[in-house]
């Protein structure tokens, strides 16, 4: 028990609010909550912590939560494999990150990014950056062909 400048005692305390038990009398245990597998009914589900990310970068999603085939793959995982001469022009041959090879052409949509260029031994990527919800910067990647050895 705190006593005040004086000695003097408040009024009213905790102490001398409580009820005197009688012998042999518990009090109730407090209830408590056992999930068994369930969510907590009292802890609202969209309070969860979201993955931390660094500012200004953007974050792609795993491969299994993205479209299937080019429109899946990330500039930074296409590897040019090869650059045909098609009837409508070149193709790149490229290569994600499976034993896949993709053939596409300029214009092409990546899942980050597109196919800006295609010259004879390079190709050029862009990639878009998603800064905010309405800025998106971009970044211009070249791919070269590695000669045979």
């Amino acid at each position: 028990m705190a006593l005040f400048p004086g000695g003097l005692k408040p009024a009213f305390s905790q102490e001398a609010a409580k009820p005197p038990q009688p012998a042999g009398v518990t009090s109730p245990a407090l209830p408590s909550y056992s999930a068994k597998g369930k969510r907590d009914p009292f802890k609202s589900p969209f309070d969860k912590k979201k993955e931390e990310t660094r500012p200004g970068f953007d974050v792609p999603p795993p491969r299994d939560r993205r479209p299937a085939g080019p429109a899946g793959l990330l500039v930074n995982d296409a590897q040019l494999m090869g650059i045909v001469q098609g009837p409508t022009g070149k193709v790149a041959m490229i290569g994600g990150d499976g034993a896949v090879t993709y053939f596409l052409k300029q214009g092409d949509r990546l899942y980050d990014g597109s196919i800006s260029e295609i010259t004879e031994n390079s190709i050029k990527l862009v990639r878009e950056i998603k800064i905010s919800s309405k800025v998106v910067d971009q970044q211009e990647v070249v791919r070269k062909l590695s000669p045979a050895p």
